[in-house]
C-alpha cells in the first residue's frame, strides 16, 4: 500500500457516520434573505427612534421658550402700579423717572412702571398737580382729554364731565377728541359744554394750584362746585337746599386745615346762608330766614 493511500483512507469517513451527517442537513423557517431582512428592520427602528424623541423634546423646548418670552414681555408690558387716593386725604407719588405727582383727594392714578422708558404715559381721574422731569413725550391720559408735554409742570382737574388744565412752566399741549389748544405758563385750557377746548389766560394761578398748599380759592364759582369741593377736602356730604342757591356765585376761599365748621361758617355768612348738622352727621345749607 503506498502511504498516498495509507493517508486517504486514516481521513475517509466511516460509511455509517457518513450517511448520518448526509441525512441531517439543518432545516430553518426562514430564507437567509428573511433573516437579513429582518435584521436590518430591526436596526432601523433601533436607530430612527432616538431621533423621533430627541426631535419632539427640541419642539417642546422651543415653545416653552416661546410662552415664557411672551410672558414675560406681556408682564412687562401691562403690568400696573395704581394709587387711589380717597376723599379726605392728599398723596405724593414719584414716577420711575423722577417725575413726581401731588394728588388732591378722591384722585386715581395708574402706570407701567416696567415700560416707561418706553413709553412714559399715566391715566389720571380726578385732579393732580405734574412736575415732569425732561425726556421723551409725557402723556396724561383722563376719560375727557390728553394732556402731552415733554418736560414742565402743570394740573389738571378731571371730574365728571369737567376738564381743566392750567400750566405752570413750560408748554403744554390738551386735546379732547378733534378740538387740541396748546397752552404756555399762566394760561389754562377748558372744555366748554359744546366740546370745544377754550383757552384762558389767567394772570393768578393759585385758583388752579392752590390745593397743593392747601388752599382752595374760588372766584364767582357756582356754590354747587364750592360745595363739592368742600365735600371732597373733608369727606362730607353736604346738600345745597334750593335750587336756585346752587347757582349762586361764591368769591373767597377757605384751608384744608380749618374745621369743616370753621369753613362751612364763613362761606354761609358770606352768602347770607346757615348749615346745619343732621344726627347721622350730614350736613346741609339753606336760605337764612328774612
Amino acid at each position: 500500500m503506498s502511504t498516498n493511500q495509507h493517508i486517504n483512507e486514516e481521513h475517509q469517513l466511516p460509511d455509517d457516520l457518513e450517511k448520518i451527517i448526509g441525512n441531517s442537513e439543518p432545516k430553518f423557517s426562514k430564507s437567509k434573505e428573511e433573516v437579513w431582512g429582518q435584521m436590518m428592520g430591526e436596526i432601523d427602528e433601533k436607530t430612527e427612534e432616538p431621533k423621533i424623541i430627541q426631535l419632539n423634546w427640541f419642539k417642546y423646548a422651543a415653545a416653552a421658550a416661546v410662552v415664557l418670552l411672551l410672558s414675560t414681555t406681556a408682564f412687562v408690558r401691562f403690568y400696573t402700579e395704581s394709587v387711589s387716593v380717597p376723599a379726605g386725604l392728599h398723596s405724593s407719588v414719584s414716577l420711575p423717572d423722577g417725575s413726581t405727582v401731588e394728588l388732591n383727594a378722591a384722585t386715581e392714578l395708574s402706570f407701567h412702571p416696567f415700560w416707561w422708558q418706553f413709553d412714559r404715559s399715566v391715566k389720571m381721574e380726578g385732579e393732580a398737580f405734574f412736575d415732569v422731569k425732561k425726556g421723551s413725550s409725557f402723556s396724561v391720559m383722563s376719560r375727557n382729554g390728553t394732556t402731552t408735554v415733554l418736560g414742565t409742570s402743570f394740573n389738571i382737574n378731571s371730574r365728571e364731565d369737567g376738564y381743566i388744565v392750567f400750566c405752570k412752566t413750560g408748554k403744554v399741549s390738551v386735546q379732547h377728541e378733534a378740538s387740541k389748544v396748546v397752552i404756555t405758563p399762566n394760561e389754562s385750557a377748558q372744555l366748554k359744554t359744546n366740546g370745544e377746548l377754550e383757552k384762558r389766560s389767567d394772570a393768578n394761578g393759585s385758583e388752579f394750584i392752590g390745593w397743593v398748599d392747601n388752599q382752595f380759592i374760588f372766584n364767582a364759582k357756582p356754590l354747587r362746585e364750592v360745595t363739592r369741593e368742600i365735600e371732597l377736602q373733608y369727606d362730607i356730604e353736604l346738600n345745597i337746599v334750593g335750587n336756585d342757591v346752587a347757582d349762586w356765585k361764591f368769591t373767597g376761599a377757605f384751608n384744608r386745615s380749618d374745621d369743616v365748621k370753621e369753613t362751612l361758617e364763613v362761606i354761609s355768612n358770606s352768602m347770607g346762608l346757615k348749615f346745619e348738622q343732621n344726627a347721622i352727621g350730614n350736613y346741609s345749607l339753606t336760605k337764612r330766614p328774612d
